[in-house]
């Protein structure tokens, strides 16, 4: 189930496009900041228009597939993950912290040696404002997705009490095995990792890169049912520090760009 007006997001964006398109065009014979700054908004917006669409895909093929079978019902050869992140999210960080789940189940599924197209990631529920999604896959896969969310932002929450800001995970990859630990998570999921440290090292770099936007700014994460947060007496400092995040940046005058 999706509760947002899809029809009146996909307008505005399309809106939005078509305002950045015209603009794009406006500038697009000279070379000039502004055509670079106009060329770079129409990128933005055409990713967040294509993040979205893609969105309703997944979810239209999960209706079409409850029409054609009734229900999802959970099978052998599938799992549940269930998470739930409580701030709230625009469009453009609710599609980010979605498509994650996503790219990060196609990322692991290599080193198990399994097809997307056999196995897909399927989503059974999705709800807006928060993020609160239901998805359905291969079980060793989402058996290693849950350790590696709940690892992560154990850390990120562990990291912020030390430090009083908040962390992500370092893009050093040193670091990064340290903490994600995924070739000995592999290992305790019985997969033979001889000969796998290249897919290893560089699925951890981006499964790293995955987990940053999925778990960024989030105070409380439930993962099936466990809730994850960080300490009580800390939690507005934790917001504080977010929104100093998502503050946008200083707008640049004409004379500092040249």
């Amino acid at each position: 189930m999706l509760n947002f007006p899809i029809h009146s997001i996909v307008m505005q964006l399309l809106d939005e496009f078509a305002v950045a398109y015209e603009d794009y065009l406006r500038t697009s014979r000279s070379v000039s900041p502004q055509r670079d700054d106009a060329l770079r908004k129409l990128a933005e917006i055409a990713r967040r228009l294509l993040s979205f669409l893609t969105l309703i895909e997944n979810v239209l093929r999960v209706m079409r597939t409850k029409l054609e079978s009734g229900s999802i019902v959970a099978q052998e050869d599938v799992k549940r993950l269930s998470i739930l992140l409580e701030s709230t999210l625009s469009i453009a960080q609710f599609s980010v912290k979605l498509l994650s789940l996503e790219q990060m189940y196609d990322e692991l599924a290599p080193l198990f040696g399994i097809s997307t197209l056999e196995h897909p990631v399927k989503i059974v529920k999705i709800e807006s404002g928060s993020l609160w999604a239901d998805i359905l896959g291969y079980p060793k896969i989402i058996d290693l997705m849950e350790s590696l969310i709940s690892g992560a932002v154990s850390y990120m929450y562990r990291n912020f009490t030390k430090e009083g800001k908040i962390t992500s995970i370092p893009r050093k990859v040193e670091s990064i095995d340290s903490i994600l630990q995924l070739r000995s998570r592999l290992k305790d999921a019985g997969i033979d990792t001889i000969s796998m440290d290249e897919n290893i090292q560089k699925s951890s770099v981006i499964v790293a890169e995955q987990l940053n936007r999925l778990l960024g700014g989030e105070a409380k994460v439930t993962i099936n049912g466990q809730v994850y947060s960080v300490e009580a007496n800390l939690e507005q400092k934790y917001l504080e520090e977010r929104n100093k995040l998502l503050l946008p940046e200083p707008a640049t005058s004409e004379k500092e760009r040249d």
